[in-house]
């Protein structure tokens, strides 16, 4: 930037010249331009003499002295036209502020007619009397006023500190969260702009964004919902006269998968089931986190063999008929994807038949025969002694197929002698006998005998035996004497 200052010089005339009784006024005006650094001040110099002592106004007047052939034509600004038959040379010139001598430079040497020449004092360092004196030894004196240092060049570039991330890494993915890059800048003058490199659109390859948002020194980058994965960033900055500065190597900034979770409901409830069979049974996949998103039913119902049953959109709704019985797997299943890891719910559905079973249907001819009855007892245990005088009617049981530990109600027809007699309910677990119940006849008329206990736990066929005995074994097989009838009925357990 340039300031200009325009002040008069006055030259004194101090050489006498011979052979010249009067001294006649004449003016120059020099431009006299002050450079700092790269600033240039102008000012106006106006040379006149004097005539014992008293100053005369100098323009157009003509001198016959060594300067008698300048003559100022025109003003304008810091432009002074002026006219000479002869030269100057500039070269005679020398420049003191407060008497310590100045370097100048001029844009002419010698000052032909009709030109003028650009004095520039270079680097004054102080205000004070500026004097310019010609070979002549004319003085031109003016107060003198420094101008200010020139403002400092700009070398060196930005700094940051201070980088932060709202929220931080690592973070859980969540559609609703919003995220910010933050890093400082600061500049010895100005930050002329910030950029961000990113991969944040889930590129491999990082590009540029511009940080437009900040507050005092504050960059802030912000993005609304990001996806799961691995994510790297880091920014640049430039100042007004374009140093460049960057955050060095890449951040990285991770966002986790999100936990999903994935509900199966049956028939409206989420727990284990059984269903007598061909029980039409609701089964529904449905998604809690997140909202919406495929989900499938896998199973291994009907042959054992696990597989897909369906899939669709959550929540998925599937009816289906239990035709076959037994203990079968049923699973929701949600995919893992981008931002949600997979997730699962499983429970057991039991298909059973409740229709009640016999003895006569266990063998499949009637256990009611006369003695010896066919062999109805499953081991080596005999069906009957000869006699005929008491025997057992008939086994039921309320179930075909049962679940482990559940529920049963076991009954024995009994057909006694007499009160003698002796009735027994023993349970065959697959492994082990266990008596339900024990007891005589109330008399010599048919009568029913039953209880309800609870199945344990292994899968297979169990085993309900009804005794009648005049012998009291007390044993779950009856087997001494010759009044005794054993009679079997099986159950399957899933």
């Amino acid at each position: 930037m340039w300031n200009c200052f325009k002040f008069r010089l006055t030259y004194f005339i101090k050489k006498a010249m011979r052979g010249i009784s009067t001294i006649i006024v004449t003016v120059l005006l020099v431009i006299i331009v002050v450079a700092i650094v790269g600033l240039a001040y102008t000012f106006l110099v106006a040379l006149y003499t004097t005539s014992a002592g008293a100053a005369q106004n100098a323009t157009n007047v003509t001198i016959t002295s060594a300067l008698s052939q300048i003559r100022i034509e025109s003003i304008f600004q810091n432009r002074v036209i002026v006219r000479n038959v002869g030269t100057i040379e500039v070269s005679d010139f020398k420049v003191f502020i407060n008497d310590v001598s100045n370097d100048f430079t001029t844009d002419k040497t010698t000052i032909k007619p009709n030109e003028i020449a650009t004095m520039t004092i270079t680097n004054p360092s102080t205000s004070g009397i500026l004097k310019i004196i010609t070979e002549q030894g004319a003085i031109a004196t003016s107060n003198f006023i420094a101008p200010p240092p020139p403002p400092p060049i700009d070398t060196l570039s930005p700094v940051w500190f201070n980088n932060l991330t709202f929220p931080a890494s690592p973070n859980i993915y969540s559609p609703l969260t919003s995220y910010q890059f933050n890093v400082t800048w600061q500049d010895d003058f100005a930050i002329s702009g910030v950029f961000i490199e990113n991969n944040f659109t889930g590129s491999s390859i990082p590009h540029n964004d511009t940080v437009a948002t900040f507050g005092g020194n504050a960059y802030y980058f912000n993005l609304g919902s990001l996806a799961a994965g691995l994510y790297v960033w880091k920014e640049y900055a430039n100042d007004t006269t374009n140093n460049w500065n960057s955050t060095g190597n890449y951040w990285n900034y991770i966002i986790n998968k999100a936990s999903s979770t994935t509900n199966l409901f049956i028939n409206e409830t989420r727990e284990e089931k059984t269903f007598n069979i061909n029980t039409v049974t609701n089964f529904t996949a449905q998604l809690i986190n997140p909202l919406s998103g495929n989900v499938e039913l896998w199973t291994n119902f009907s042959d054992g063999i696990y597989k897909l049953w369906t899939g669709g959109t959550s929540p998925l709704i599937n009816l289906t008929s239990m035709q076959s019985i037994g203990r079968w797997i049923w699973t929701a299943n949600f995919s893992e994807n981008q931002n949600y890891t997979g997730s699962t719910e499983t429970w057991f559905v039991n298909v059973v038949n409740l229709t009640n079973k016999t003895c006569s249907s266990t063998w499949g001819f009637s256990c009611d025969g006369v003695a010896p009855d066919s062999d109805n007892t499953f081991d080596t245990c005999p069906t009957s002694s000869s006699a005929n005088d008491e025997h057992v009617i008939e086994v039921y049981v309320n179930a075909t197929t049962v679940t482990a530990n559940d529920w049963i109600e076991a009954k024995c027809g009994m057909d006694p002698f007499s009160i003698s007699n002796e009735h027994y309910i023993w349970y065959y677990n697959t492994t082990a006998w266990r008596m339900l119940l024990s007891g005589n006849s109330p008399g010599s008329a048919n009568y029913n005998l039953s209880t309800v206990f609870r199945l344990n736990n292994t899968p297979g066929t169990h085993w309900i035996r009804c005794i009648i005995d005049w012998d009291g074994e007390n044993d779950f097989c009856a087997d001494l004497g010759s009044f005794f009838d054993n009679d079997d009925v099986n159950i399957t357990v899933i």
